[in-house]
């Protein structure tokens, strides 16, 4: 009697937190936001599930994202996995994910929270939610696997992709100084080359907003915002469509103009999917001409993204499976500009070769070459980083190569040094196949950057076209080399 009453009291409680209401903050500017602290204007639906597969994936999400979610979404969440362990399941798994989390301190708990100032913003900014009621809003009908890809009904009705080209830059080229080629590397969260460039913009530490535009004629697919992920109270992503193939992306923006509030302002946040604390995501389809305001880019954080899709040109990874959409089709967003617009961006990027946008996937299928995932990885869809090992070549630097470590078997970090092509010591990564030798790597002052260099050195051996063991020890790579307790990672 006492266990059943214990699964119906988790069940209503559940279902309590489950039907939040939307609220809408009452018109303030981002300026007294910023003032008070505060930026959220929705109490978002977690609607979090009790089957095991998809509470994994929500936490999976939630890890991925790295953003702090508030006391109430995590009871939700341990709530329905000790309903699961009720039942008999085993949800030892899901604890260390729990574990990870980064929640908001309770209120009534001692908490300390950053002071964040900015400029006067302009009257077309700042905007994070209009003061709408409920019936003036549309709720989103369709429903899209990805959130910023349309269906192929919505897809239908874009233009073909043929002759389609971007025709003006996301903001003012002068006042960039460099753009980092698509494939940067900083563990844990970027441990896999990273799916976009980053443009930076003015001097550092300038706390400076710039205006971004629209690239050409596009439909905005989807606009999202979150709390906390940079050192900015808030950040935007806005995904847009040149064509039915081609979606590109603005990330980091920090705040949106009227012209797009107007479009946003009609939708609600979709709640078909478990959104972070202090987040939304609006799904809509909707065309903005060439040269549109859209929002503000730089403040504190000094660059934003931007980044491309190209649903026509899939990348070869060794198991795409594993990795997200955006991931597997991911293109150089300079490469769809004409010639004399492509040249202005390459002329802001330092690496100087047939490959200057940098890539993402660098998987060699039978080689150590490319990225790998901890044996505990879900075999599909892997979100979160703190399992993910990569083999690759620095993005600004393509003469060095980088073991790029999420964690697990030693700290977040990156070997980086000159590949040789002879030897068991800093070996090419794509000449390191099934041959039973274990190889030694270990870090090197490589005269290009002024990051800390890790000590002690990997050894990794390559057990079969699909598998890995690999250790971290103390020394360099002298003598011979044997492993104590490895780690295995899979393709």
């Amino acid at each position: 009697m006492q266990k059943r009453y214990l699964i119906f009291s988790v069940i209503l409680i559940i279902f309590i937190y489950g039907c939040a209401q939307t609220t809408i903050d009452e018109g303030k500017t981002v300026d007294e936001r910023l003032k008070e602290g505060g930026y959220e204007d929705t109490t978002t639906d977690h609607l979090v599930p009790n089957d095991y597969k998809y509470l994994e994936e929500n936490l999976d999400v939630l890890l991925d994202a790295g953003n702090i979610i508030g006391a109430r979404h995590y009871d939700e969440l341990d709530a329905a996995a000790r309903f699961l362990e009720l039942q008999g399941v085993d949800i030892s798994k899901l604890k260390i994910k729990l574990a990870k989390l980064n929640v908001a301190t309770r209120q009534g708990e001692e908490e300390t929270q950053e002071e964040f100032v900015t400029e006067e913003p302009q009257e077309d900014f700042g905007h994070i939610e209009a003061k709408t009621t409920e019936t003036e809003q549309t709720e989103v009908k369709i429903r899209r696997k990805n959130s910023e890809i349309p269906t192929d009904e919505e897809r239908d009705t874009l233009p073909d992709c043929e002759n389609k080209f971007f025709t003006t830059t996301p903001v003012d080229l002068s006042d960039v100084g460099e753009i980092t080629p698509i494939g940067n590397l900083g563990p844990p969260g970027h441990t896999f080359p990273t799916d976009h460039s980053y443009l930076h913009l003015g001097k550092y530490g300038e706390n400076k907003a710039y205006p971004l535009f629209a690239p050409a004629d596009v439909h905005i697919t989807s606009v999202s915002w979150n709390k906390g992920s940079t050192q900015d109270p808030i950040d935007y992503t806005i995904y847009f469509a040149l064509c039915k193939d081609v979606i590109g992306y603005y990330n980091h923006v920090k705040a949106t103009s009227s012209e797009l509030n107007k479009l946003t302002d009609k939708v609600k946040c979709e709640r078909y999917t478990t959104q972070a604390e202090n987040s939304c995501t609006k799904i809509l389809l909707e065309k903005v001409e060439e040269g549109t305001l859209l929002g503000e880019v730089g403040l504190k954080q000094g660059n934003f993204d931007f980044g491309l899709i190209d649903l026509r040109k899939e990348l070869n990874f060794v198991n795409p499976v594993r990795h997200p959409t955006r991931t597997r089709f991911i293109n150089c967003p300079y490469d769809y500009y004409k010639k004399d617009l492509q040249k202005q961006f390459f002329d802001l990027i330092k690496r100087d070769d047939a490959q200057q946008c940098g890539i993402t996937m660098q998987d060699v299928p039978g080689t150590l070459k490319g990225t790998w995932f901890h044996e505990t990885s879900p075999k599909e869809y892997v979100v979160d980083w703190d399992v993910y090992l990569a083999f690759v070549n620095d993005n600004d630097f393509p003469d060095v190569q980088v073991v790029s470590i999420a964690g697990i078997f030693t700290d977040p970090s990156k070997f980086k040094f000159i590949p040789k092509t002879s030897g068991k010591i800093d070996r090419e990564f794509s000449q390191v196949t099934t041959d039973g030798n274990i190889y030694c790597y270990q870090a090197k002052d490589v005269g290009k950057s002024f990051e800390p260099i890790p000590t002690g050195k990997i050894l990794v051996q390559l057990i079969s076209d699909t598998q890995l063991k690999i250790e971290h020890q103390s020394g360099s790579c002298t003598g011979s080399f044997s492993f104590n307790n490895p780690t295995i990672y899979n393709r």
